[in-house]
């Protein structure tokens, strides 16, 4: 690629850095994991049928 290694530099984005959204030490799961998996499952599943995939 054309260019400097300054532009591609992964602190150059032009957006403001994000702050830290809290501490987890607390944190619970709220969703089943396995159920959460199998329900995208079948939704990309029913999707592709569907379309005719």
């Amino acid at each position: 690629m054309g260019g400097s290694d300054s532009q591609y530099d992964a602190k150059d984005t032009g957006q403001p850095e994000l702050k830290p959204y809290g501490e987890r030490a607390n944190w619970k799961r709220t969703v089943d994991e396995d159920g959460s998996a199998l329900r995208m499952l079948e939704m990309v599943v029913a999707a592709l049928s569907k379309s005719g995939r």
